[in-house]
């Protein structure tokens, strides 16, 4: 579960600027709530503003931070994202936080960036008290110089270890939480568990981002199949059900495509559970062995003609917004069922506004769910107290100094009857265009 993220000096944000999923004042829609360790996290947040205002770097900063854990290394142009509009903004480091629940603990996790270099890293781990952190490991400044907890500090033969790890493992430009997760100690376990927890709990979606497991999900998982073929009958799509086809490699490929088939089998016949998902002509297909043969997976989609006959569509025959739907489906899946976190942007992009909307309440109203979905957005029917709480609601504006700054609707006096879309289109909570006297724009060319 996400508690909350901290960015300073990356991209639009200058200031040291957090977001976060705490609870605020607001009372309605209690089963928007979480108690997860003696602290009430919210199950959504939406953010509102302008074009350019920053709500997107937002997401950008929380998949940046999850790529410089997860990564052999961190970005070779990571410079080249720090705040540019300000003459310091190229000297000092980036600054990027995450703190999380996972596995009934609390962690907190920062890294600062400078010079190409991780200048400091530090995880703690809360104790009983939500005030009081023990430190699992950092990293200080000066130079590779690691310090772990008590516990593995005091035993002699781990001075050997972090020596080695100290002087011959560790790279300015790695993680070290990306390196422990590497090295197959007992010492390491817990750190294992966060890394995992970045890999697996923690995903991000963009616009253009096609799930690589679609086709595989709908042929091996019976409880997504249905969940997505209920799904996509109840929003009159037309489509009657989604259905896999299974094609031998040899004859999806054909004949010229031999020596990619070769490649594709040597790959899964090394790794028998292992599968491959391509994107072949815009469409998402899976390659896996079964009964040591291998198949491509693709999906159909059956409409019902006017007739009462069957017909299948294929992928490229279905609409942006259908294929959208499908795209998202697994998102909404997993946060019903398990504790994962999304973080979406443009998460209307290419769907009607009540597909989205009636998506988005279903989630919401479900008091049986367990994960939880940022999302950015530009579509203000979202915009009602009777489907997100004030406190899910957040706005990004940029300041005088052209830095992003992040705020809830919370922060605002607001009663639980006001129409907060009328204020929002009205300027009354700021994050919108300021248009300028557009009456006077002269777009001829003369």
């Amino acid at each position: 579960m996400l508690i909350r993220v901290i960015i300073k000096n990356l991209l639009s944000f200058r200031e040291e600027t957090e977001f976060n999923m705490l609870k605020g004042s607001p009372r309605k829609l209690n089963h928007h709530v979480y108690k997860v360790k003696k602290l009430e996290l919210l199950k959504a947040a939406a953010i509102y503003g302008a074009n350019g205002a920053g709500k997107s770097n937002l997401v950008k900063a929380i998949s940046l931070l999850k790529k410089i854990v997860i990564s052999e290394n961190i970005p070779n142009n990571i410079d080249d994202l720090k705040f540019k509009l300000n003459k310091t903004g190229k000297e000092d480091p980036m600054y990027l936080a995450i703190e999380f629940i996972f596995d009934n603990n609390l962690y907190f996790y920062e890294v600062s960036i400078n010079a190409g270099k991780i200048i400091e890293e530090k995880l703690s781990k809360s104790l009983n008290k939500l005030d009081s952190y023990e430190i699992l490991f950092s990293r200080e400044s000066s130079g590779i110089k690691i310090k772990f907890n008590d516990v593995f500090e005091k035993k002699e033969e781990n001075e050997i270890l972090k020596n080695v790890i100290e002087k011959s493992l560790l790279r300015p430009d790695q993680s070290l939480i990306f390196l422990l997760n590497r090295i197959r100690v007992s010492q390491f376990k817990e750190i294992k568990s966060v890394f995992n927890w970045f890999i697996n709990s923690l995903e991000i979606i963009y616009p253009e981002s096609h799930p690589a497991f679609l086709p595989y999900l709908f042929e091996k998982d019976n409880n997504f199949r249905d969940f997505a073929n209920l799904n996509i009958s109840a929003f009159k799509t037309g489509i009657n059900s989604v259905k896999v086809q299974k094609i031998k490699l040899e004859k999806f490929l054909g004949e010229d495509n031999k020596s990619e088939g070769i490649q594709i089998r040597n790959d899964l016949l090394n790794e028998p559970n292992k599968f491959i998902g391509k994107v072949v002509n815009n469409e998402t297909i899976v390659f896996y062995q079964e009964d040591n043969t291998i198949y491509a997976l693709k999906l159909i989609f059956e409409h019902i003609n006017n007739e009462g006959k069957s017909i299948n569509f294929t992928y490229q025959e279905e609409s942006d917004g259908t294929k959208k739907l499908l795209d998202y489906l697994p998102a909404f899946l997993n946060v019903i069922i398990s504790n994962k976190v999304y973080v979406i942007d443009e998460i209307e992009r290419s769907i009607h506004p009540l597909l989205i909307k009636e998506l988005l309440n279903k989630f919401l109203s479900d008091k049986d769910t367990k994960g939880q979905i940022v999302f950015t957005t530009h579509e203000s029917s979202l915009l009602d107290q009777n489907i997100l709480r004030r406190d899910e609601i957040w706005f990004a504006e940029k300041n005088k100094r052209d830095s992003t700054e992040l705020y809830p609707l919370s922060e605002f006096k607001v009663h639980n009857t006001t129409d907060i879309r009328k204020g929002y289109l009205n300027g009354r909570y700021g994050a919108i265009p300021f248009l300028g006297n557009l009456k006077d724009l002269n777009w001829k060319i003369k």
